[in-house]
């Protein structure tokens, strides 16, 4: 697991910051310093990446959406911890809600 780019998407997603989801760039600067550079465009690859999962909206409830796209950026990117998993998570769920 990779525990720096994990807590770039936290931070980046603004978990615990803020009651919904939102991109941060500022915030991630601010965490990681010039690391943020490096960083930034890989936090909204990912957050890009989770909204181009294909949902069969006649099947899945936003619920199963959710963890059905979860599932995949799991497999997708076994270098993030769930932490990080479940913030993308959270930001897609918003983006249908």
């Amino acid at each position: 697991m990779d525990e720096v780019r994990s807590r770039a998407v936290i931070v980046y997603l603004s978990v615990g910051r803020s009651p919904f989801p939102h991109a941060d760039p500022e915030h991630l600067a601010e965490i990681f310093g010039d690391e943020a550079e490096r960083l930034l465009p890989y936090v909204k690859e990912l957050s890009s990446e989770i909204m181009t999962i294909e949902i069969d909206w006649s099947t899945h409830t936003l619920d199963s959406a959710t963890e059905m796209a979860m599932t995949q950026m799991r497999k997708r990117h076994p270098e993030l911890s769930d932490e990080a998993i479940e913030a993308l998570g959270w930001s897609f769920g918003y983006s249908y809600f």
